[in-house]
């Protein structure tokens, strides 16, 4: 999270972009993914960030308030 995501209020993100972003950094990386179910409760713990459903780019889905992606990933 430190390396590819930014922490700000103002973005969001879909659960998916974030696991894909997620299961795609360990494998460049060599480190074995945590289950969906682990990633998303370190999310939790996270101060500030919401989960949520909400639109974006057409798509209704849930995913996190106060998280979004550096452009690289």
């Amino acid at each position: 999270i430190n390396k590819c995501c930014l922490l700000q209020p103002n973005i969001r993100t879909h659960n998916t972009k974030l696991l894909t972003a997620y299961r795609t950094y360990c494998i460049e990386n060599d480190f074995v993914p945590e289950s969906d179910k682990a990633f998303h409760k370190h999310l939790q713990q996270i101060e500030n960030l919401k989960h949520a459903r909400f639109r974006d780019n057409e798509e209704n889905q849930f995913g996190y308030y106060g998280i979004g992606l550096h452009d690289h990933h």
